[in-house]
């Protein structure tokens, strides 16, 4: 079982001692400012005099050193760190008893295999491998801030911006990187359970585990079809394109529970149930054929296109049991065949159907092979989009990004005292032409087709989206309206609507 209050333990600990090493410095800073502005008021751009004496001072204050006991810090650390280890040992010794316990005779009450001793402590260098790194990570964290303030208040001063204003920047920048602290603390105490438990496992013999999530909601796609699922320690699975163990990947929960074989993993029972699960709902055509009409229709009362024409040229197909992509997401184009593929097991149908309907318009009907969406006759409507205030807010997320172990780009999402993380890719694949021109359809097809059935989905597949992502990709009926004109005008030059 993942430590989740030895976690969240060291996470505040990890925290506590990066804001305390950042808001010293602050303090100094920000009395500084109002020194220096004697008789500059707090709402008037900085005088020149005025910046150099506090870029002198900030000169002087950094040549000081840290504000961090190292010493201190580092023995914080590792207690920490020790008691994690203490957890793996212990969940690893239950697990391992368990595993053996099942496996003896019920005749003679003897063990088929004796119990492994696991001992007490791993070797000190793991452990103060990671104190080390971890209490660079802090330093590297408060040299950053630093850079931050100075960077703050040279932009102000160029760009004229007001002391009250530099002030409250400095300020704000502080919560900015406490999100990125919670981030790599939460990171570093899942990679060093991962990787305590997987010494232990292989010290006692065990030669692989099956794959545990904590079954939320917060598990990864590509971690939750992991589950249950039998793999050896010399050969870890691939996750998002790295062969990786439990914890390995950034913030990873998941965990290695020991096994000798596949036959102790649930992995074969799961995809049969799941498969029978999958053919069961397959049969169910009309629910799928309903979905699918209904997106057409709706298509056909806002834009002049025949739907028998859209029926002659596109298939809607079920996804296979087989399909990779099942139960990763509810459908895909293929441009190639001119073909959807829709999982009949999830929700959000008709928005599915006209999303995907939209990437065939996009490639197939407007662009006769290519994008059009990324075309010159689609300047336009990519204007309007980067104006938009929800693609700032994505354009503001990727500016938060890291590079994590994996060699991955990680972006941080700051909701009041939690944190959120997502991937570069997986953002840049959002934020692509394409992808906004099939979410605009969604949105632009609901408001003018006024079907309700259609408002209600997009609404949940909003709310659902801020909830577990924590922010939103689509826009408010407001902030869409540059967008729909765009839109008008391209349709209007098509034909499709007067």
């Amino acid at each position: 079982m993942f430590p989740l209050a030895l976690e969240k333990q060291y996470s505040a600990l990890f925290v506590r001692e990066f804001r305390a090493s950042v808001e010293g410095y602050n303090r100094e800073v920000l009395s500084a400012l109002k020194r220096e502005i004697k008789s500059d008021s707090l709402d008037v751009q900085m005088r020149a005099d005025s910046f150099t004496d506090l870029m002198i001072f900030i000169s002087r204050l950094r040549e000081k050193g840290d504000f961090i006991n190292a010493s201190e810090l580092h023995r914080k650390i590792k207690g920490q760190f020790s008691q994690i280890d203490a957890w793996a040992r212990d969940k690893t010794e239950a697990s391992i008893e368990k595993l053996f316990k099942s496996m003896q005779p019920k005749t003679d009450g003897k063990r088929y295999l004796p119990t492994v001793n696991i001992s007490k402590g791993l070797d000190s260098n793991l452990i103060d491998e990671y104190t080390k790194t971890n209490v660079g990570l802090i330093e590297k964290l408060s040299q950053s801030h630093r850079d931050d303030v100075e960077k703050i208040i040279k932009k102000g001063f160029s760009e004229g911006f007001s002391t009250n204003a530099i002030a409250g920047a400095i300020r704000d920048r502080i919560g900015v990187n406490t999100s990125k602290a919670r981030f790599w603390a939460n990171d570093q105490a899942g990679k060093f359970f991962g990787h305590a438990t997987r010494l232990r496992q292989k010290r006692a013999g065990i030669p692989g585990y099956v794959w545990r999530t904590l079954e939320d909601g917060r598990v990864r796609d590509s971690h939750g079809i992991l589950h249950g699922k039998f793999f050896n320690w010399d050969a870890p699975p691939s996750v998002g394109g790295h062969h990786l163990h439990p914890g390995e990947d950034y913030r990873c929960r998941c965990f290695a529970e020991p096994a000798l074989s596949e036959a102790d993993g649930d992995a074969n029972r799961i995809n049969k149930m799941r498969h029978k699960h999958i053919e069961k709902r397959i049969e169910v055509d009309n629910d799928i054929k309903k979905d699918v009409s209904k997106a057409v229709d709706i298509y056909k009362s806002v834009l002049n296109i025949d739907s028998s024409e859209i029926k002659q040229k596109l298939k809607v197909l079920k996804m296979k049991p087989d399909d990779p992509d099942l139960g990763l997401s509810s459908g895909y184009y293929d441009p190639k065949t001119q073909e959807i593929f829709l999982d009949p097991g999830k929700s959000f149908g008709i928005t599915t159907v006209i999303h995907e309907m939209a990437h065939w318009l996009d490639h197939t009907v407007l662009g006769k092979g290519m994008l059009a969406s990324k075309t010159k006759a689609f300047r336009k409507f990519r204007k309007a989009v980067k104006k938009s205030m929800a693609f700032k807010e994505m354009q503001n997320i990727k500016k938060s990004k890291i590079t994590v172990d994996s060699g991955e780009l990680i972006c941080f999402i700051y909701i009041k005292d939690k944190t959120k993380a997502v991937s570069v890719a997986w953002l840049d694949y959002i934020m692509a032409d394409e992808e906004i021109f099939a979410r605009s359809m969604e949105q632009y097809l609901s408001i003018l087709s006024a079907n309700k059935e259609l408002r209600k989905q997009l609404k949940t597949k909003k709310e659902e989206f801020v909830k577990r992502k924590g922010f939103n990709h689509y826009w408010t009926d407001e902030d869409f309206m540059a967008i729909k004109e765009s839109l008008d005008s391209i349709f209007k030059k098509q034909g499709w609507i007067k």
